[in-house]
């Protein structure tokens, strides 16, 4: 009751203080684990309403502490993910650990976040978000071949000319080139050739920032047959 009246009033650091001192005296009780749920939930609503990235930043420490707390209970079920609840808790508590690693840049950060990515995408392989962030993550730790993947199969299952579509574009050419700047500029002339204009913003400008890169770096386009598959086979 006092951790609901402290969450009602926006008084963040006396309801965490509430929450914290439930779980050192008694971690498993039932209005534990309800406190946890509570302090999620309310790190989760504020966190689309506010721009502050200060405040998202403790936000999103708020939502991974408490979040890992409420999907600790489930450490010993196989099939946890299977549950929606349980599913999106993991979620939520993997975007905030994604967002994290992204301002932290801290590689233990994305391997343990990819571990659990990888659980989950076990559950939702083709999954726009678990896609999205295996591309981020699998970038972020020079697994270049499985985040073009992961990006191309967004790409396959997204309208052509969508913002979506667009983006994943620009990921799997920009993942390119830093691994194979050759396969960069075959596939960024062939986007060229089908898109003089590049696409709509923002992807439009920065596919154009990415082929004056490509140009400055004065690569040579692949051989005949080593060309990126053709758009209209979501590639």
């Amino acid at each position: 009751r006092r951790l609901q009246l402290r969450l009602h009033n926006n008084e963040l650091s006396a309801a965490e203080r509430l929450a914290d001192d439930m779980l050192e005296r008694a971690p498993e009780a039932g209005w534990t684990e309800l406190a946890a749920q509570q302090l999620f939930r309310f790190a989760q609503r504020r966190q689309r309403e506010l721009n502050d990235d200060d405040d998202r930043r403790h936000l999103d420490d708020m939502m991974v502490r408490f979040g890992e707390r409420v999907l600790s209970r489930f450490d010993d079920d196989p099939e946890a993910l299977q549950k929606p609840a349980v599913m999106s808790y993991a979620l939520a508590v993997v975007n905030a650990r994604i967002r994290q690693w992204q301002r932290s840049g801290d590689r233990d950060d994305a391997g343990r976040t990819l571990e659990l990515l990888e659980e989950i995408a076990e559950h939702r392989p083709r999954d726009r978000a678990v896609l999205r962030g295996l591309g981020q993550l699998y970038d972020g730790l020079g697994r270049h071949k499985e985040a073009v993947e992961a990006w191309r199969t967004i790409m396959a299952g997204s309208a052509v000319g969508t913002d979506r579509w667009y983006e994943a574009r620009y990921h799997v050419i920009r993942i390119h080139l830093e691994a194979n700047p050759e396969r960069a500029r075959a596939v960024m002339e062939q986007h060229v050739q089908l898109n003089p204009d590049y696409g709509p913003e923002p992807w439009g400008e920065k596919l154009r920032d990415l082929h004056r890169e490509i140009r400055m770096l004065g690569t040579e386009p692949d051989a005949p047959g080593d060309s990126e598959p053709s758009e209209g086979d979501g590639q």
